[in-house]
C-alpha cells in the first residue's frame, strides 16, 4: 500500500504516492547526500519518525527500522523455511538450499546447527549454518588439505573443539545492516557457552571478491591458517587444491574474540536493527553491555533459550 503524506521539502510542500514498501530499506545518514539528485530527492521524502533537518534524517526512518527475531532452528520445524530459502536473493549460489536439506535430514546428526533472523512478518532476513567438527579426519580438513594430525596443532586445540562456519547468508536487500555479524556472533557464543567449543574455522566464499565478509571476520579475530599446517595435494590428484589456503580463516580462541565486543556493535542498533530479545527487561534484568563470560551466557540464553 502506498504511503500518502505531506512533508516540507526545499521550502515547499510536496505530496507523494510513492510505494515505499516496494523500495529496499536504506539507512539515512550523511552518505545520502552523495546519491544522484533523483535518488537523493526520493530518500528525503521517505516517511520517517523525524522531520527533515538540513536535508537529512538524524535517525533511521520508521520504514527502515528492522525488528529481528533470532531463532535456533530444529530439523522438525525447519521445513517451513524451504520456500523462503529457495526464493532468497543472495550470492551463495544455492548452497543455502543444500545445507537446509542436510539439516532437515540430519545428515550430520545433531552436529549441524542453524540460526535464522526473521522480521516482524516472519520473512527470512539471514541465516547461519555451522557444524561441530569431532575428528582430525573430518571431511572438511581433507577438503582444504589441512594437517589436523599435527601434534603441535592438537596440543593447541583438540580436534573435537572446533566449529566450522558452513554458510553465513544475508538477503541482498539487507546487506550492510549488521545482520550477518549478529548471526555469526550468536553462533560462536552458542558454541562456546553451550558446548565448550574453543576455535572456529571457515572458508571465505567468493574468495578475494568478498571484501565485506573478509573485513567482518578480521574484526572478530579470524586470521589466515598458517601455511605450515597445509599439506601438498597427493601425486596425481586432479585439480590440485580445491580451496586457496589464504581463504581458510581461523579464530583460535572464540571467547577471546568475542570478549572485546560491545552490545551496540553486535546488535546492529546503530544501523537501524532492533532485537527485542537483547533488550533490558528480560528475566534476568541484566543490562547487556559487553560480551564477557557472564554476559555472553546471557546473550545465548536470550537468543536461543
Amino acid at each position: 500500500m502506498a504511503g500518502r503524506f505531506l512533508l516540507p521539502f526545499d521550502g515547499s510542500e510536496e505530496e507523494s504516492d510513492q510505494d515505499w514498501l516496494a523500495e529496499p530499506p536504506r539507512i539515512h545518514q550523511a552518505a545520502v547526500r552523495q546519491l544522484p539528485s533523483p535518488q537523493r530527492s526520493v530518500e528525503h521524502r521517505r516517511p520517517g519518525k523525524q522531520l527533515l533537518r538540513q536535508r537529512s534524517f538524524h535517525a533511521p526512518c520508521a520504514q527502515d527500522e528492522l525488528q529481528l527475531c533470532i531463532t535456533l532452528e530444529t530439523p522438525e520445524e525447519a521445513p517451513r523455511l524451504q520456500g523462503q530459502v529457495a526464493a532468497m536473493k543472495s550470492s551463495m549460489g544455492g548452497m543455502q538450499e543444500l545445507l537446509l536439506e542436510q539439516f532437515i535430514e540430519k545428515d550430520y546428526d545433531d552436529d549441524l546447527l542453524l540460526l535464522t533472523a526473521t522480521d516482524q512478518g516472519g520473512n527470512l532476513v539471514g541465516m547461519i549454518f555451522w557444524r561441530y567438527l569431532r575428528s582430525s579426519h573430518d571431511e572438511f580438513w581433507r577438503h582444504v588439505l589441512v594437517d589436523m594430525g599435527s601434534e603441535a596443532l592438537a596440543l593447541r586445540t583438540p580436534p573435537e573443539a572446533w566449529v566450522l562456519i558452513e554458510l553465513l547468508c544475508t538477503g541482498d536487500a539487507f546487506r550492510g545492516r549488521g545482520v550477518g555479524k549478529l548471526l555469526l556472533v550468536a553462533a560462536l557464543a552458542y558454541s562456546a557457552v553451550k558446548d565448550g567449543k574453543q576455535a572456529a574455522v571457515l572458508t571465505l566464499g567468493r574468495g578475494d571478491a568478498n571484501l565485506a565478509a573478509a573485513e567482518l571476520y578480521r574484526k572478530l579475530g579470524f586470521q589466515q591458517m598458517p601455511d605450515e599446517l597445509f599439506v601438498e595435494p597427493e601425486d596425481g590428484a586432479v585439480g590440485g587444491r580445491w580451496v586457496d589456503p589464504k581463504h581458510v580463516l581461523v579464530l583460535w580462541d572464540i571467547r577471546r574474540g568475542l570478549r572485546p565486543l560491545t552490545m551496540d556493535e553486535v546488535s546492529g542498533s546503530k544501523k537501524g536493527i532492533h532485537v527485542p530479545q537483547l533488550e533490558v527487561g528480560q528475566a534476568s534484568g541484566a543490562d547487556l553491555r559487553r560480551l564477557d563470560s557472564a554476559q555472553c551466557r546471557e546473550v545465548v540464553h536470550r537468543l536461543t533459550g
